[in-house]
């Protein structure tokens, strides 16, 4: 299917920047994906997903405990702008784009997966004095 298609483009880009850099780490994490793909997004596979990174977190235990000692002085600093997390707080679409499908097919799958833009998003929750409207936007 296409997904697999992209994915292995994808693994096919990163394979090289990967392999120039795999020798330079401190610690590599690599957790088990077998399977899985930029659409796993059940809440099965998401927690699969999550225990095996956690495990394979576990098993560089000491090489992070040896990078912890030795940034133990350093001060952690944000750059940019604190992230929101979009499962706690609602946010504002400004417009959604599903491409190479028909706009019969947009449509049902913004309503299946529940995503509203613009006119049909909660009145309640709208930032003031922004655009409002459907497609582009803020």
């Amino acid at each position: 299917n296409f997904a697999d298609i992209f994915m292995q483009f994808i693994r096919m880009l990163g394979a090289d920047s990967f392999n120039r850099n795999v020798t330079n780490p401190d610690v590599v994490i690599k957790p088990c994906v077998d399977g899985f793909n930029m659409l796993s997004f059940s809440e099965e596979s998401i927690n699969t997903l999550y225990d095996n990174g956690y495990a394979a977190a576990k098993e560089q235990a000491e090489g992070i405990a040896d990078i912890k000692a030795h940034m133990k002085d350093a001060v952690p600093y944000i750059t940019g702008k604190k992230a929101i997390n979009i499962a706690h707080e609602k946010v504002l679409l400004g417009g959604v784009e599903f491409e190479g499908i028909p706009e019969k097919e947009s449509l049902m799958l913004m309503k299946i997966i529940g995503l509203k833009v613009g006119p049909d998003a909660d009145e309640d929750h709208r930032p003031q004095g922004r655009n409002q409207g459907g497609q582009g936007g803020n």
